[in-house]
């Protein structure tokens, strides 16, 4: 009999890039049956074999219906009895226990921490400001007693090693690394309109409307994308105003296929990454940098002395760092032109393979079996 693996989200996609397609991947590649649950994506049944999607969840961040997943998660999974449960959302953390408190065989959980979601509620501003201390604290007691009972940690950012308190020496850190099927050439460098993107989640503390503003400064000879997801109705509503012959505005309200924006980026000469600098942020890496650097594209990106130093890591020199917030500077579009030009072949250390055979070692060492 397979081991049955079941991947757990609230908010991401049953086809999630980090979630699914590499994590949930490898375990399929070692013989695993795959069972995904999660937010309502493109995906509805899955052609691969031993994979099995589940789309459970449609609503705002803030709803009722958010309150019952946990239960219709719990329910789910004694019909499934999957051996192993690798949850991504905080909420369902409390499910996952108590299934394996309840659950006749042995069960394994893994905690795969994509968000520091303490500060993410205390410094950003997806919930109203009056509830955000309490709830950042409500959810990081949750963490603290539910992770007594977790076996394993996965993390998406190194950063998180040192922010979250409660992880013991049981973790493994799994960074958001490129994909390397997605990025099968590298363009050359243009001689047409330059094309400018701006994709993935459109939010404001990415500072989304704030890279728009930048390229309306540019526009001249040039052409923006915007495509994506955005669950700010505010946002959502300005960002359509933007819309002119130069911008294209592609953004949605539900989630939207990877393979979409992986398109946008591809076609663009710049990605644009306006995300402003706060404690939920500075330290993280976006998926997109790693994306774009397999792809050979000229980035523009938000003052960070952390970037800084990661972009020399990696010795990629085709990043531009610029501050969104500020007045704008006119050297710019020179320095754009000046950074297409530069053609870099990019390092087998951005793609998740490195990332890949990591898991894989610790596969070996994870105590998973069908007692």
């Amino acid at each position: 009999m397979l081991l049955k693996v079941a991947l757990l989200s609230v908010l991401k996609p049953i086809d999630d890039v980090r979630l699914f397609e590499k994590i949930g991947r490898t375990f399929l590649e070692q013989n695993y049956e795959l069972h995904s649950i999660g937010f309502e994506g493109k995906a509805k049944h899955s052609s691969l074999k031993n994979v099995y999607f589940y789309p459970l969840f449609n609503f705002k961040r803030l709803s009722i219906k958010r309150l019952l997943a946990g239960w219709q998660v719990f329910f789910l999974l004694f019909k499934i009895k999957p051996h192993l449960l690798i949850c991504a959302s905080v909420e369902l953390l409390f499910f996952c226990v108590l299934y394996k408190i309840f659950s006749p065989r042995k069960i394994t959980i893994i905690y795969d921490i994509q968000e520091n979601y303490y500060l993410n509620i205390l410094y950003t501003e997806v919930y109203p400001k009056v509830i955000r201390f309490i709830l950042a604290h409500l959810v990081r007691l949750s963490e603290k007693i539910n992770a007594i009972f977790v076996d394993y940690f996965f993390l998406a950012e190194s950063c998180y090693a040192t922010e979250i308190p409660f992880l013991r020496s049981n973790f493994l850190i799994l960074e958001n690394k490129a994909i390397f099927s997605d990025f099968p050439t590298l363009n050359e460098a243009p001689n047409h309109t330059i094309k400018f993107c701006i994709s993935g989640t459109i939010a404001n503390a990415y500072g989304s409307e704030e890279g728009i503003l930048l390229f309306k400064n540019i526009q001249k000879d040039s052409h923006l994308e915007v495509v994506g997801r955005c669950v700010e109705e505010n946002l959502y509503k300005k960002i359509q105003l933007h819309k002119n012959p130069h911008i294209t505005i592609n953004i949605h309200k539900e989630p939207i296929s990877h393979q979409s924006i992986m398109e946008a980026q591809s076609k663009a000469d710049v990605i644009l990454m306006p995300y402003r600098i706060q404690k939920a942020y500075q330290h993280r890496i976006p998926t997109k940098f790693y994306e774009a650097m397999a792809l050979g594209k000229c980035m523009i990106i938000q003052k960070n002395s952390h970037w800084e130093r990661f972009f020399i890591t990696y010795n990629y020199h085709k990043v531009i760092f610029y501050d969104f917030f500020g007045d704008f500077d006119e050297t710019l579009i020179e320095r754009i032109e000046q950074c297409i030009r530069v053609k870099l072949i990019p390092q087998q250390s951005i793609f998740w393979e490195s990332e890949k055979n990591k898991l894989l070692k610790y596969l070996e060492k994870l105590a998973i079996n069908s007692v």
